[in-house]
């Protein structure tokens, strides 16, 4: 503002300004973190808590993938053919991949709960079957919103 306005570069101004919007430009975000801890705003000690948990569980569950599918390959490497154990090794890995699927299931019910199923669950099938299906599903989503409908399908008598 103050070089806009004429003032030299060198100027007690321009130096004072460049240093409080330096300043401010620190401790104004310092300030909004410390505030948000300090009064456990949006329980941000929950969500590092629980991220970190699932970090480590994850990782775990993947270093476990990780030995388990290469331990065969690795072990019968130099007593059968590169290509033998390159597919014992491939078989290891898919046999393990419904379980390394069910761990993780498990670590984010356990830390997440239900809501992780929950979004899916309620999602519309993502399919395409032309412009009929289309309008048969939108036909379908518009009597689901009608509450006038609703209420004559379930007895309570015509819609006011």
């Amino acid at each position: 503002m103050a070089l806009a306005l004429g003032a030299p570069e060198d100027s007690a101004l321009v130096i004072t300004l460049i240093s409080l919007g330096s300043l401010t430009a620190i401790l104004l975000p310092g300030a909004i973190i410390y505030g948000i801890l300090r009064h456990r705003l949006f329980d941000l000690d929950l969500v590092v808590r629980k991220s970190v948990a699932y970090g480590a569980a994850s990782l775990l569950i993947a270093a476990a993938y990780a030995v388990i599918a290469a331990a065969p390959g690795m072990m019968l490497g130099n007593r059968v053919p590169v290509t033998l154990a390159v597919v014992v090794t491939i078989a290891a890995a898919l046999a393990f991949q419904p379980l390394r699927r069910r761990l993780e299931s498990a670590v984010s019910r356990r830390l997440f709960g239900d809501r992780v199923r929950a979004v899916p669950a309620t999602q519309e099938p993502r399919h395409d079957d032309g412009a009929d299906g289309r309008a048969r599903r939108t036909a379908a989503s518009t009597r689901a919103r009608d509450p006038r409908r609703n209420r004559r399908e379930l007895g309570a008598g015509p819609a006011a």
